[in-house]
């Protein structure tokens, strides 16, 4: 079982795996967090796929905050 920091982790990386249009709007990563809870097991209260959905949102929020600015 890995810590929820190595699960965030892992999250991160197997999402930048998937192909760049696999990985673009909020209803993907949820869908793609229903697989990764299956996967990737962490201690939590909370249920595994919405804490997975919510690292995998705030990503893609990020990486859409970059690309603003840098387009600005």
């Amino acid at each position: 079982m890995m810590t929820k920091a190595e699960a965030e982790q892992e999250v991160i990386r197997r999402f930048n795996l998937l192909a760049e249009h696999d990985r673009e709007s909020y209803e993907q990563a949820d869908a793609y967090a229903v697989q990764l809870a299956e996967d990737i097991q962490f201690e939590s209260f909370m249920d595994r796929k919405r804490i997975i959905a919510a690292w995998l949102i705030r990503e893609i929020s990020r990486r859409r905050g970059q690309w603003e600015a840098f387009a600005a």
